[in-house]
């Protein structure tokens, strides 16, 4: 390819120098997951770049970044899309349009129910591993488990509200009892005859959270019975 059809296509001035269209060709040549964070957001690419050289050998020593904490962490590779204070940058800072999923982490309703485990899915593997956007990159190959772990401690700490409880506690549903932790779901329950005439009984629960400890409940009961008559 020639080098001006090689800068038309990058979006350059066809009288783009040539130390300058190697710049660009160098950097559409970055692995991933460098590479696709360039291409998908500038914002992002920073977040990357900014922890890269660190986790990939930079001493602290040498002046560079440090990662010890997790607000080290949270100010060298989050603040470009999540900001200073948890909130997110404004929209004309991030450079893409945030999903109806972006986090404020200062809201402890969105951040106090998830367990520890689906945040460090979310920060090692991206927002798809739990089904949000993926505008959320991937730090498996840059952050190691312990800082994910200090980052995640930090990230909890913008929830000043000590009463809401965390998401380790929401435990499974046993036979006698219901869940202690109030959340927003839909409950179905079903229950078979073991002796008598043959039925089922249902109850359909609509559960809606308001506050840190408060919950509504709407049930709607149902069941199927075969009488020994037949109907």
């Amino acid at each position: 390819m020639k080098k001006d059809q090689r800068c038309a296509r990058l979006g350059t001035d066809r009288n783009l120098s040539t130390k300058q269209g190697h710049a660009l060709q160098r950097r559409q040549m970055l692995p991933w997951p460098i590479s696709g964070l360039l291409r998908r957001s500038s914002a992002l690419a920073v977040a990357i770049l900014g922890l890269g050289p660190v986790l990939l050998g930079q001493s602290a020593s040498s002046g560079g970044l440090k990662l010890n904490t997790g607000k080290e962490i949270f100010f060298g590779g989050c603040i470009t899309c999540h900001g200073p204070d948890g909130k997110g940058m404004p929209k004309p800072t991030l450079g893409f349009e945030p999903p109806s999923t972006f986090p404020d982490f200062t809201d402890c309703n969105a951040t106090r129910r998830e367990p520890n485990r689906d945040w460090k899915a979310i920060i090692a593997y991206g927002g798809p591993a739990r089904g949000f956007s993926e505008i959320m990159p991937s730090f498996v190959e840059l952050l190691t488990p312990e800082q994910i772990d200090m980052v995640i401690q930090f990230l909890r700490g913008f929830c000043r509200e000590t009463s809401w409880p965390r998401g380790e506690l929401n435990l499974p549903r046993t036979l006698i009892s219901e869940k202690a932790f109030p959340e927003d779901e839909t409950v179905i329950t079903t229950g078979i005859n073991a002796k008598g005439a043959p039925g089922t009984d249902h109850k359909i629960t609509y559960e809606r959270r308001f506050g840190a400890g408060n919950q509504m409940e709407v049930s709607f009961p149902f069941n199927f019975q075969h009488h020994d008559t037949g109907t």
